[in-house]
């Protein structure tokens, strides 16, 4: 599947990086009202991407269910983190995320790094994001 096949998707790794490509970029695809907070529980639904447009995972393939964060407690990449932030419950976002808040040079494999890697070390990812539910946190 390549992110054009996926409804309202853009196009892998669109806009260019900036200059700065240690932060996660993003852009808003749908915007409502209401917004995710530090220590929220959040419901997200995904796709993630590799820069040749391969998807790595996705809460909709078979067995897998979205993510659930409760933003500040580092239970997910730094970037994603980032991203959900200030999302609106039903909110769109496609966010890039560079190595050094994704999956860095580790990478996501099996054995050694960079071999049967599902993200190789040093790569830049895409996630297609939907806020599918905010809830405030209970403390």
């Amino acid at each position: 599947m390549q992110p054009s096949d996926v409804p309202g998707s853009f196009p892998l790794l669109s806009p260019p990086l900036p200059s700065d490509a240690d932060a996660p970029h993003w852009r808003t695809a749908r915007v409502l009202l209401g917004h995710a907070q530090e220590g929220d529980l959040v419901i997200v639904d995904y796709i993630g991407y590799l820069a040749d447009g391969r998807v790595f995972d996705s809460s909709s393939s078979p067995g897998r269910k979205p993510l659930a964060i409760q933003i500040g407690k580092n239970t997910v990449i730094p970037g994603l983190e980032e991203a959900v932030l200030g999302m609106q419950q039903g909110g769109q976002r496609i966010v890039i995320v560079p190595p050094a808040l994704g999956y860095g040079e580790r990478g996501v494999c099996l054995g050694d790094a960079g071999s049967d890697c599902l993200v190789p070390p040093n790569s830049v990812i895409e996630y297609d994001l939907t806020l599918r539910r905010v809830s405030p946190s209970p403390i």
